[in-house]
């Protein structure tokens, strides 16, 4: 799994459930990394993986404050203390930067498709009026020639 993020200094518990769950491992790795249950066995798991993880010596629990949301951030156990701060660190600026991408993107695609929505509306009430027009000038012929 670390392989397939190309061995990450630092990394987020959610980031292993959302690369498992985009490998669509057979084991369900993604519902186990996930599931409550497994929270006890997930930072021994790490460990073995060559992972430790970083305590946030400015939040009183200990927990990196990402995308607003309180987290465990592992880092790469070879590293020194410094350098594991600064790799979580740069993770979460990361994050950061991966989450204002994907809602600039998501907003972007929401907005071409209210437009082409729009587009199609305004063609079809355009159809709908040519329609009448025409309906209406078959209805005064036929009056006028009864």
């Amino acid at each position: 799994m670390f392989d397939r993020l190309n061995n990450p200094k630092a990394i987020m518990i959610k980031q292993l459930a959302d690369e498992a769950d985009a490998a669509q491992h057979p084991r369900d790795l993604a519902g186990w990394i996930t599931d409550r249950k497994s929270r006890r066995a997930i930072p021994h798991r790490m460990a073995q993986a060559g992972y430790l993880p970083v305590r946030n010596s400015g939040d009183k629990t200990g927990l990196w404050k990402i995308l607003g949301a309180k987290q465990v951030v592992s880092a790469q156990k070879e590293l020194s203390l410094h350098d594991q701060v600064k790799a979580v660190n740069d993770q979460i600026k990361q994050a950061e930067t991966d989450a204002k991408v994907r809602a600039e993107a998501e907003a972007d695609a929401k907005a071409q498709a209210q437009a082409k929505a729009d587009a199609k509306a305004q063609a079809q009430a355009k159809s709908d009026a040519g329609q009448f027009m025409y309906e209406d000038a078959g209805q005064g012929q036929g009056a006028s020639a009864g």
